[in-house]
């Protein structure tokens, strides 16, 4: 990952109060206890594969998730606490047209990722 210049944007802790991301760009945030969770919104304007990519850092445990505004659950990253250096985890999953959320829950600290098409 590279630095982001795309750090999310309080309070986007609904799928109503979701920040828009665009496909391929690098977007950061914090969560600020293990109770906060972050939503950004995307569209797919028509069926294609969507890549969640997640750099994982040692020492931090959360859940990324790819979900509609019903929240049923298309794709998962779990982080592992005990890692001993940083690694990359990537999902990808195919979605019909719609509207999604990037979902980061669980845990404290900083993290960034990147959906792409």
């Amino acid at each position: 990952f590279k630095s982001s210049n795309y750090y999310e944007r309080e309070d986007n802790d609904t799928v109503k109060k979701a920040n828009v991301i665009q496909f391929g760009k690098n977007y950061s945030g914090a969560l600020q206890e293990f109770t906060d969770q972050d939503y950004f919104k995307f569209t797919v304007t028509k069926k294609r594969k969507v890549s969640l990519t997640y750099n994982n850092t040692p020492k931090q445990q959360r859940d990324l998730l790819i979900v509609n505004a019903k929240g049923k659950e298309y794709a998962k990253i779990r982080t592992d606490y005990y890692v001993k250096k940083s690694t990359k985890s990537t999902h990808t999953v195919t979605l019909p047209k719609g509207t999604y959320y990037v979902l980061v829950q669980h845990g404290g600290g900083s993290y960034t990722f990147k959906v792409a098409q």
